[in-house]
């Protein structure tokens, strides 16, 4: 197996509501073990070119959660390392077929906590322009479009504000009033699309969040996760400085306001906020900080990854982790039979490594790939 590091592109205010309730203490980290399991089934080759390529997103160490990857099966390729985002992808390449089902995995250990930040707006210091960081979250890029009509609305939202905390607040709660919750078509996200519709999914709240912030300088970008029993969710962050990456999810924040599509019962709020571990019902509590049932998978959109020796190089719109769950999907095959089936999922804690149930739960999620 070799390493390799991706090389980094360039690409007075008093009516703002804060959280001031008090919560009680952090519940200590949690420990859990997992593994991902990622199935190939009814693999038959066709001729001598058969292939199987595959990455999928590692979970990464980042605010709320230490990871340790304890073993990956089959011997990787290759993993592929962001040192900015934090990201790490593992690419497998099989070229070689002896059994008709080919199992793929990782085993991993992860501690998670809650996050919670008290931030001084007074305390903010200018960001530096010219970091490879600011450049990077600030630029335009597929799903994150900073059009002129979502740049415009950015000024509109913050006025005369010029503290990245506040201009931020104040897009967070434009992003909770104004879209709609609902599920979209793949050729129907990014920013630019759900901007001019207002209607969108959790990534589609987070995609017009980021755009708008860095419409007016404010470093921003997505954070996937996986929930520990189901599929998962993205939110956004900014980057204060002195304070760092700072959580904000506006979807999640829209369902504690009551306005959300996906539901406002009192029943299903309580129930909700018990799953994903939210000390508080207080939609202010989600632009700052962040609920522990979570793991997060990868980091930002347009995820790249490069093989020169192969002649490769692709870019991934997001990863949760990958295969059919990542777009453009992250697993490919030549010279394979078109039966070849493919499915994954992550399993948590004492059934992590049962391969019956993981087949269980996978199956309902199987995609068939082949040519």
């Amino acid at each position: 197996m070799k390493k390799a590091t991706l090389a980094l592109v360039s690409l007075v205010i008093t009516a703002i509501p804060a959280f001031s309730q008090e919560l009680p203490p952090p519940a200590p980290a949690q420990t859990t073990k997992g593994r991902y399991w990622f199935f190939a089934d009814k693999v038959k080759p066709v001729d001598d070119s058969a292939e199987i390529m595959l990455w999928i997103a590692l979970p990464p160490n980042h605010p709320g959660q230490d990871v340790e990857i304890i073993h990956i099966c089959p011997e990787p390729e290759e993993i592929i390392e962001d040192t900015l985002s934090g990201n790490r992808v593992v690419f497998w390449r099989i070229t070689s077929f002896e059994d008709k089902n080919i199992l793929f995995y990782y085993d991993f250990v992860f501690s998670r906590w809650e996050v919670r930040t008290d931030v001084d707006p007074d305390s903010i210091a200018d960001y530096d322009t010219t970091s490879v960081e600011y450049m990077r979250y600030t630029a335009s890029e597929p799903w994150i479009e900073l059009t002129d009509d979502i740049r415009a609305k950015a000024y509109e939202i913050v006025g005369v504000e010029n503290n990245p905390y506040y201009q931020a607040r104040k897009i967070y709660d434009w992003t909770i009033d104004n879209m709609v919750y609902k599920y979209p078509d793949i050729n129907e996200r990014g920013a630019e699309k759900s901007f001019y519709n207002l209607k969108g999914d959790c990534g589609e709240f987070s995609v017009v969040f980021c755009a708008l912030c860095r419409s007016v300088g404010i470093p921003a970008r997505t954070v996937t996760c996986v929930w520990l029993d189901r599929p998962g969710h993205q939110w956004a962050e900014i980057l204060l400085p002195g304070y760092g990456w700072v959580p904000v999810d506006p979807s999640i924040g829209q369902v504690f306001t009551g306005k959300s599509t996906v539901g406002s019962s009192k029943e299903f709020l309580d129930s909700f906020a018990a799953y994903i571990g939210m000390p508080t019902l207080d939609y202010n509590y989600f632009f700052g900080n962040l609920y522990t049932e979570r793991l997060i998978v990868s980091v930002g959109n347009n995820i790249e990854v490069s093989h020169p020796d192969l002649g490769i190089s692709k870019t991934f719109r997001f990863m949760q982790p990958g295969g059919y769950i990542c777009y453009p999907p992250s697993v490919e095959n030549n010279g394979l039979s078109g039966k070849v089936t493919f499915s994954g999922t992550f399993m948590f804690g004492e059934d992590a490594g049962n391969f019956k149930i993981a087949r269980k739960v996978a199956k309902p999620y199987m995609v068939k790939l082949g040519k």
